[in-house]
């Protein structure tokens, strides 16, 4: 199959015809159970931000202690360097596509003027109200 463009995935994604579906679903159904002890809300922003902390976090969730040679050792196979070898090996279709530059604020050097508008309509539409708010910067 074919690589599909850009354009072709944003319209995909916006329609909620994306794999795994609607982006909107998807992030506020799991939103729902932010107050429960079973799970363990986790944002992409936080983690590429600062890794070991996200680790520490997860292994606190869990009631593991790690050491600081097992934490950096999480840290290093959980890079974004790391899982994009892996899925530049994978054989899903998607995967390989799946990873740019793993930079927060990398969307705006692949969205249009008009994509941006549509984009930033639509998340205020569904996400407003919900608390849950993301770091696109």
């Amino acid at each position: 199959k074919s690589k599909k463009s850009w354009d072709e995935f944003y319209r995909e994604f916006q329609d909620g015809k994306a794999a795994y579906g609607s982006y909107y679903d998807h992030v506020l159904g799991w939103w729902e159970m932010r107050d429960d002890p079973h799970f363990l809300f986790l944002k992409y922003e936080d983690m590429n931000r600062n890794l070991a902390s996200a680790v520490k976090n997860i292994a606190s969730f869990l009631n593991k202690d790690l050491s600081d040679d097992t934490v950096s050792s999480v840290v290093d196979v959980c890079s974004f360097k790391t899982m994009k070898e892996r899925y530049s090996k994978s054989s899903l279709p998607f995967r390989p596509h799946n990873t740019r530059k793993g930079k927060i604020g990398d969307w705006k050097n692949y969205f249009t003027p008009e994509q941006t508008r549509g984009f930033d309509a639509e998340f205020e539409a569904r996400m407003a109200g919900t608390g849950l708010g993301f770091d696109f910067e």
